[in-house]
């Protein structure tokens, strides 16, 4: 086992879309993923595992109740007790900012929504950009390593790995690593859509004087939802594998000419479809999706697709193209803005806050995450690989499973330990020594490649072996010295 210590320096929660100046006091720079299990506004919530808490930890006032309660209140601040700060309407700056998946406005132009007649909006021009009816984006970027790919999620890895998250739905291998690094190139097309929320609410703090200080983390937890945002999240990972090791440079250079013809300024150059030829004849695509929320279209988006790349590539521009223009005409949630305990009234009491929720900021989740996803890769080769695999057979890669199991189980501890206690070092699985444990269970395979030519072209001879010496035929030995190069490459977990 090994020990993740607390990093101050660096801040745990990847939801946050980071900090930008606002004119609404009630404004955090944090918002996430709406998920079934959230009921309404002012529930709690725990960025750290992803739970919501108790449905009224916060009393949520929305405007039409505003004239009533301040009609209550009168004469008397401590009868109703809510906060005299009001939010209002975000600009296209701040809603852009709280996309939760870390990319902002990278490599799209933010547009404001229509209004329902297709106008740019309907409030007076004097109002524009403070309140528009929303924003929506529309790209496609190269993605250069697995964290941002990850970021997407809009969760911490506490979050992924407490088995939390987003409603929508995701391929199984969205968050694939190792084809991800498999991959000559890949990039992210990408849809948002957000409608503006409603505005000028009231929040006054629902305080339980029964619940122990030890129930705070699930029952309040560490934010509180201040309302949700409508729209339309659409993800798309393009994985594009060359097929030949000398024709990467080529198919990477096709894939940006195609993706340039993705997004709201497309550039559609006169190489667009020569490209996509280039990527039909020499790569490998695979497109895998990631949604929140319906997408309010007339047909259904698959998970995962392969093919043709002139069919496949073009199919997802529709749909991208679709996502953009359609979804703002539903009411589907994406996403929750949460808010800080300590900015509603209520919270203190002669200068004393009356709880103290946890705080998770100096906990560093993303080592975690990252051994976890490289314990799930070992977990499902144990899994799926053939028994006669393991030197021990049946038994062995049985024994091999319930150790993965255990390991599973004291990964998803350590999120429950933190919650309770983020300033307390907890130990995880050493999955170093689980891969090491794995490997020497299982029989060693070795595949080696004769190339007709030193720079492993033209004609090959593909050979596989397990542990043992294998005879070449006849005819891969030749009268020219050196005509044919041995490679050889060993299979690794």
């Amino acid at each position: 086992m090994r020990c993740i210590h607390r990093n101050a320096a660096l801040a745990v929660v990847l939801m946050s879309a980071g900090a930008f100046s606002s004119q609404n006091p009630l404004l955090r720079d944090e918002t996430t993923p709406f998920i079934n299990s959230m009921d309404n506004e002012g529930q709690g919530f725990n960025t750290f595992t992803g739970a919501v808490g108790n449905t009224d930890a916060v009393r949520v006032i929305k405007p039409a109740d505003n004239a009533r309660v301040k009609a209550r209140s009168t004469g008397s601040t401590d009868e109703i007790d809510t906060t005299d700060i009001s939010d209002e309407p975000y600009n296209v700056t701040e809603l852009v900012a709280m996309i939760p998946d870390g990319l902002g406005a990278l490599g799209s132009h933010p547009q404001p929504l229509p209004s329902g007649n297709g106008k740019r909006s309907d409030l007076p021009a004097g109002n524009w950009p403070r309140a528009p009816n929303g924003v929506r984006l529309y790209s496609a970027v190269e993605v250069k390593s697995f964290e941002q790919l990850f970021k997407t999620l809009g969760i911490s890895g506490s979050v992924a790995l407490s088995g939390y998250g987003q409603s929508g739905k995701a391929s199984a291998s969205y968050l694939d690593k190792k084809s991800f690094e498999a991959s000559s190139v890949t990039y992210l097309v990408r849809v948002i859509v957000m409608k503006q929320p409603e505005s000028n609410y009231k929040y006054e703090l629902v305080l339980n004087d029964d619940i122990p200080d030890s129930a705070i983390p699930s029952w309040y937890g560490d934010r509180f939802i201040m309302k949700y945002i409508q729209g339309g999240s659409y993800y798309a990972r393009v994985s594009i594998t060359s097929r030949e090791e000398g024709r990467t440079q080529d198919v990477t250079a096709a894939a940006a000419a195609v993706f340039n013809g993705f997004g709201v300024q497309a550039n559609v150059s006169a190489e667009y479809s020569d490209s996509l030829k280039t990527l039909t004849q020499h790569s490998t695509i695979t497109i895998d999706r990631m949604t929140i929320g319906p997408l309010g279209l007339d047909y259904k988006a698959t998970e995962r697709s392969d093919g043709k790349a002139s069919d496949i590539l073009e199919g997802l521009k529709k749909e991208a193209e679709d996502v953009y223009n359609y979804s703002h005409q539903n009411s589907n949630k994406i996403y929750a803005i949460l808010g800080k305990y300590n900015l509603v009234k209520g919270y203190y009491k002669n200068k004393t806050a009356v709880f103290t929720p946890p705080n998770y900021e100096s906990v560093d989740t993303s080592p975690v995450y990252e051994a976890y996803l490289e314990f799930k890769n070992l977990q499902r080769k144990v899994e799926n690989t053939n028994s006669n695999a393991f030197r021990g057979g049946k038994e062995q890669q049985m024994n091999l499973q319930q150790l993965a199991r255990e390991h599973d189980i004291a990964f998803r501890a350590w999120v429950t330990n933190v919650a309770a206690n983020p300033t307390v070092s907890y130990t995880i699985p050493d999955v170093a020594a689980f891969r090491e444990t794995v490997s020497e269970a299982m029989n060693s395979t070795v595949y080696a490649a004769l190339f007709e030519h030193t720079n492993y072209q033209g004609e090959q001879f593909q050979i596989k072996t397990l542990e043992k010496c294998l005879t070449l035929p006849p005819n891969m030995y030749v009268d020219e010295p050196g005509r044919f190069h041995l490679r050889f490459q060993a299979d690794y977990l």
